[in-house]
């Protein structure tokens, strides 16, 4: 388990917790303060292939299946702040 913690610009979450699947690819799993319903309402993931350290934002998409045949992708507005790693899930 990852957890990108974000720059706070506002928004109403501050932190992903993102499930790494071992293949570059990772679901969001819980988001906060707010918002988990939202972003980790199954649909969310992350390219884990892409930067994702401090300074960097986040590559993601809301359509999986779409994303591994042509490269769809979004771009996270918020810069990460820092990166952890965890166990399990949070």
């Amino acid at each position: 388990m990852i957890r990108f913690h974000f720059e706070d610009h506002g928004q109403d979450f501050l932190f992903w917790d993102v499930e790494d699947n071992g293949a570059g690819v990772g679901k969001v799993v819980d988001a906060g303060p707010f918002q988990a319903w939202a972003w980790a309402d199954g649909r969310h993931y992350v390219n884990l292939r892409e930067p994702h350290d401090a300074g960097d934002c986040l590559t993601f998409t809301e359509d999986l299946a779409l994303s591994m045949e042509t490269g769809h992708a979004r771009s996270l507005r918020y810069p990460i702040e820092r990166v952890e790693q965890m166990e399990g899930r949070a």
